[in-house]
């Protein structure tokens, strides 16, 4: 690799310097917030569970629901308020993992960014020499393209992670769109008496989504921070919190079985919407990306005339 080549990869690595302090700080925001809510959740978690074992134990209250014939009612009551709480549990474990995962991922890069403002540093003395033995046009004009070309590069990266992040989200989203779609035809055998079989298969793809539901949330949130990075115009606006509700409701099984089949349907025509949309938006970004590299391509042809001359 030539030292142009050295430096203006350098510099384009560099260049990200700045949008990854700000990704390591918003990682950092997130992580501190839902750190807190972890702690509020697990506090709920606890007080639903103690709930729960103080209706299931011998004690005078439990002998008192019994006599009046509210314990089964309030028991079920509290079950569902402890499947609700640990559901809620488990998806703000998740995310913290994730954000983990992230911050590690960040800060390994400036890592690698700070050692790379060393060595360029080292570079640029070389490079000097050879600025020198040029005219002074020449040199400023070499100088003028070298920074054309890191700032493409950059652009390119930030384009090839938004992409990345909207084809996990598209992944997602598709994923979740074949459960529902399963539990819709299983719905509809359900209503016209399908059995315990049926309703099990139904209830296990319902149970699938919901697990897909869980991971939305942080692809939503990550491929929406992608956006910024390149300015994207377009904006994504994905609701799933009612979707998220909606698979508590399934876990509860409180539905009739004609009732929990529209509200399948209904997250399944909003699934398909959101596909749509996303896919839109990486299209879109792809377009960007190729007209980047066209650009790059032209620099870089400019500055070898240049060199030629």
């Amino acid at each position: 690799m030539s030292l142009d080549e050295q430096i203006i990869e350098l510099k384009t690595a560099i260049a990200s310097k700045e949008m990854y302090e700000r990704k390591l700080a918003e990682a950092q925001a997130e992580y501190r917030e839902a750190f807190a809510k972890e702690k509020e959740l697990a506090e709920i978690l606890k007080k639903e569970k103690r709930d729960v074992e103080r209706l299931e134990s011998l004690s005078l209250f439990n002998i008192w629901c019994s006599m009046i014939g509210k314990k089964q009612e309030k028991l079920e009551k509290e079950k569902a308020e402890l499947s609700r709480a640990e559901y809620n549990y488990r998806i703000i474990k998740t995310t913290l993992s994730d954000l983990q995962e992230d911050i590690e991922h960040l800060q390994c890069k400036l890592a690698t960014i700070q050692n790379n403002e060393a060595f360029l540093d080292k570079l640029l003395e070389e490079k000097e020499k050879d600025v020198l033995a040029l005219d002074n046009e020449a040199s400023l004009k070499i100088k003028s393209l070298n920074e054309g070309l890191a700032e493409k590069h950059a652009q390119m990266q930030e384009f090839e992670e938004a992409i990345a992040a909207g084809n996990d989200l598209l992944a997602g989203l598709r994923n979740t769109l074949v459960n529902f779609e399963k539990a819709s035809r299983l719905g509809t055998w359900d209503i016209l008496g399908g059995g315990l079989l049926i309703d099990l298969m139904k209830h296990n793809h319902i149970e699938a989504a919901k697990r897909n539901l869980e991971d939305l949330k942080y692809l939503v949130d990550r491929f929406a921070r992608e956006l910024k990075d390149v300015n994207f115009s377009l904006n994504i606006n994905i609701e799933i919190g009612g979707l998220l509700s909606f698979s508590d409701w399934f876990f509860d099984g409180f539905f009739v079985d004609m009732f929990v089949k529209n509200r399948i349907d209904d997250a399944r025509r909003n699934i398909e919407e959101h596909i749509g949309i996303v896919e839109g938006m990486v299209a879109e970004l792809s377009e960007k990306q190729e007209v980047c590299k066209t650009e790059i391509a032209k620099i870089e042809d400019e500055k070898r005339n240049l060199l030629s001359k």
